[in-house]
């Protein structure tokens, strides 16, 4: 399979953000807008990582373990 780069961004205000990341960097990108929120330099709030991360095709992850097929299994 290939690996995707995805690429995000966010214009408003004057200020323009572009993030860039492919399927295995998705915990790297999530610190990274902590970051941009926690920096009050620039103006990027919590509602903006939101929009960033509402834009990117997270790929299924569960914690829960998956029930065989079988649909006698309760």
């Amino acid at each position: 399979m290939a690996e995707c780069l995805n690429v995000v961004g966010l214009a408003r205000n004057g200020h323009r953000f572009l993030f860039l990341c492919d399927d295995r960097s998705y915990g790297t990108l999530d610190r990274t807008l902590q970051e941009f929120v926690d920096d009050p330099e620039l103006d990027f709030s919590e509602a903006d990582k939101l929009l960033i991360e509402l834009q990117l095709p997270h790929p299924v992850q569960s914690n829960e373990p998956e029930a065989p097929e079988d649909p006698t299994w309760l």
